[in-house]
Formats: C-alpha cells, structure tokens, sequence
C-alpha cells in the first residue's frame, strides 16, 4: 500500500525569497590580468589568510599571528589586531578574493555616479529551469532563470513566468522548479523524485525521492544531468492534487 502512495509537495512557483544576495562585490585584475571577484570581510579568526589580495598585508598578518602560536581566535580578538596603518588604527576589515573568474550573468550589477558598472551583487535563489531541445543538434539545452530575472518577466515586461518560445530552432520540453515531482525510469521501475534543487552550473538538478522525510539519506537523492534526465532516464514532470492525486 505504500509504494502505492505519492506524497504531494507544494511546488516554489511564487516570487518569494531574496532577489540577490547583501555582500556587494567589486571585479579587479588578477596577477595574470584576468577578471577576479573581490569583497571586503572583516578581519577574525575566520579569514583565509591565503585570500588576501594584498600580499604585503598577508604578510603582515602572517607575521602576527605567529606570534601568537598561531591562534587565530586570539590573535584577531578585537584588543590584539594590528595597527597596519599608522595613525589610523588597526585595520578591521580587509579585501578578499571570492571567485578567480567573473561571470556577468550570476550578478546584478549596478552603476556608480560615473555610470561605471562597479558594484555587483549574485543573484538570489533560481526560480525554474527551462529544459530545451535543439533541433538541429537534439542536444539536451537548459535555461536557469533567476528569481530576479522572473521578478522582471512578470513585472516590467508583463511576460509569463515561463517562457515556451526559445525561437524556430529550440523545442520547449518542461519547465521545473522546486518541489516539482518528476517521473523517472530506473531499469524496469518507474520512480517518483522531487526537485530539491537546482545546479546552474553544473547543468543538472538534485533530485529526492518524494516520500524521503530527511536530506541526509544519500540513497534517497540523485544528483542528475539534464541531459541524462531527458535523454537516459525519460524524465517527465508529475502533477498532483493536495491529497496526492495525478491530474490530468
């Protein structure tokens, strides 16, 4: 009688939860001159020394906290920080590296009073993603949309949540968001999921059987590639009524 059952999930189709993250980050060139992603953080006992941008400060604070045994907690407790600059008193927050490559498409980016592009804060949690086909190619295509990028389909440009047309050359296959129930052949079975959440950059999605009541029971997930999803696997979205019931 259980393996009867599906359990029905409420799907995260509303534009709920955080358009972008608060960290603002700033892009500088790297030692070989590439694009890195940077942010100020304070200075405690949690800092990698080895993300610093400053090498001299590294090198400072290196020294510091060996003199301290290298205890960081005491080291970088707010009465032992250095005075690296004098006449100004300790420094408190410093620069880090968070990314050695910079990818436009994950940040909101905003201009300054130059209308230079210089504060660039990532994007929030992924709304959907939309699964294409290429006829040409019939490669599996994917397309993440952000909850930003969903907040402006509906209210700036008045266009529906999930775009269908992709233009002549791409075929719509399914949307999926999370907490949707996607049907999937495993051998002879066929096996109910939930979308528990979605990669970009990986290109695939975590997958948790539907009746799993706990995220730390490893032979309950499955972490998949859209194209295998598609191609391998026949992946299909189910839909259900609150009490569990396939509509039509």
């Amino acid at each position: 009688h259980l393996d009867r059952l599906c359990v029905s999930h409420a799907p995260l189709r509303k534009l709920s939860g955080a358009l972008h993250e608060e960290t603002v980050y700033a892009v500088q060139r790297g030692p070989q001159g590439e694009p890195r992603v940077v942010y100020r953080k304070p200075l405690d006992a949690s800092l990698k020394l080895d993300k610093l941008v400053d090498d001299g400060l590294r090198r400072q604070l290196q020294d510091h906290l060996a003199r301290f045994n290298n205890h960081a907690k005491q080291a970088f407790a707010p009465e032992n920080l250095p005075v690296l600059h004098p006449g100004h008193g300790p420094v408190r927050r410093v620069r880090v590296v968070a990314a050695n490559s910079f990818n436009p498409r994950s940040f909101l980016s905003l201009p300054d009073r130059q209308g230079q592009l210089r504060k660039h804060l990532p994007f929030g949690s992924n709304h959907h993603v939309e699964i294409l086909r290429d006829r040409a190619s019939g490669k599996v295509e994917s397309v993440f949309v952000t909850m930003w990028e969903a907040a402006q389909r509906a209210h700036q440009h008045q266009q529906a949540l999930v775009q269908t047309k992709h233009g002549a050359d791409k075929v719509f296959l399914m949307a999926l968001h999370i907490n949707d129930l996607v049907l999937i052949q495993q051998g002879e079975r066929q096996v109910i999921y939930r979308v528990q959440n979605l990669d970009p950059g990986g290109k695939r999605l975590m997958l948790r059987h539907h009746c799993a009541a706990t995220l730390d029971n490893k032979q309950e997930e499955l972490l998949i590639s859209l194209s295998r999803l598609v191609d391998e696997c026949a992946g299909k979205p189910l839909y259900l009524n609150v009490l569990g019931k396939p509509l039509p």
